[in-house]
């Protein structure tokens, strides 16, 4: 299937936008953001179709799928998306990848339909709003302080003036820091699909929605004091915790931590040695063997 020629889906918060390819056991990727689209996965996640039914979608509020209040972007929201898209495909159970920010509603939806989840992968992700807050928070704003001191004075200049970071000129500053946490390789790395369509633009509102007025320096918004891993010693699934070593963003810490709130014998860590937040990108023969294998 082509990008862009996809189904929707109803859901609680509005329809919801898929692409489906391949045969087998269903595999549903839960993208990264919050804001963006599913797009730039394709078409390194098909390496899966082979075997399974691969599904791509876009978070409600985002890329191709409805937009909505503010208020209805919410983890809840978005595991319900998720069940809608399973009952949809008609299928008992599913495998989630959950990709960095994808880690959260998957994690949700693991807590809240723990019998339809046979298999959760977590790549790079984060697993709560204090994993949030420690990396794409904290772990960003040291290494812009001690890599780039120019730039945080910058920075610190706009936070007295009282410009939040939510506004595009402070946006602005960190996306040019940004290539250099999540990619090994900063000027060598693979390129990715971009959205072709504007529809499929950044929506910073769902952006806010989770993370707050201020999302560079505290979680705030619907994402506040989300905490799954009271739950996860009872997960009786299989999951699978990947990261890539030079990761800033989502540093290996947070990996190790999150597999240690699964049972021992129920999750496995694996460090991609030469990656950073995108492993999928810059080890694909190695990453993909190993979710293959374990989706097997």
């Amino acid at each position: 299937m082509e990008h862009g020629e996809g189904e929707y889906v109803g859901s609680p918060s509005g329809p919801v936008y898929v692409e489906i390819e391949g045969d087998g056991p269903v595999v549903l990727l839960v993208g990264g953001g919050p804001g963006v689209s599913h797009v730039h996965y394709h078409p390194w996640f098909s390496r899966l179709a082979g075997q399974h039914t691969v599904v791509y979608y876009d978070h409600p509020g985002t890329g191709r799928s409805g937009r909505g209040p503010a208020a209805t972007y919410t983890l809840a929201t978005y595991a319900a998306a998720i069940e809608a898209i399973r009952v949809h495909l008609d299928a008992p159970t599913l495998a989630l990848v959950g990709i960095s920010f994808g880690g959260l509603p998957a994690l949700e939806y693991a807590r809240t339909h723990p019998r339809r989840v046979r298999h959760l992968a977590l790549s790079n992700a984060a697993y709560s709003a204090a994993s949030w807050q420690r990396g794409n928070i904290d772990s960003v704003n040291h290494e812009i302080a001690t890599r780039y001191p120019e730039l945080w004075d910058r920075l610190l200049d706009l936070r007295r003036r009282g410009v939040s970071s939510l506004a595009e000129e402070y946006q602005d500053i960190i996306g040019q820091v940004l290539p250099e946490l999540e990619w090994a390789q900063p000027d060598a790395h693979p390129s990715l699909t971009r959205p072709s369509d504007p529809v499929e633009a950044y929506n910073p509102d769902a952006y806010a929605a989770f993370l707050g007025d201020d999302p560079e320096w505290t979680v705030g918004g619907t994402l506040a004091g989300f905490d799954p891993t009271p739950a996860l010693g009872d997960f009786d699934g299989s999951a699978l915790v990947l990261a890539g070593r030079h990761d800033r963003v989502t540093p290996v810490v947070i990996a190790s931590e999150l597999r240690r709130a699964f049972a021992p014998d129920r999750a496995r860590l694996v460090v991609f040695e030469r990656s950073a937040h995108r492993p999928w990108a810059e080890e694909p023969d190695r990453y993909f063997a190993e979710l293959a294998g374990f989706l097997r």
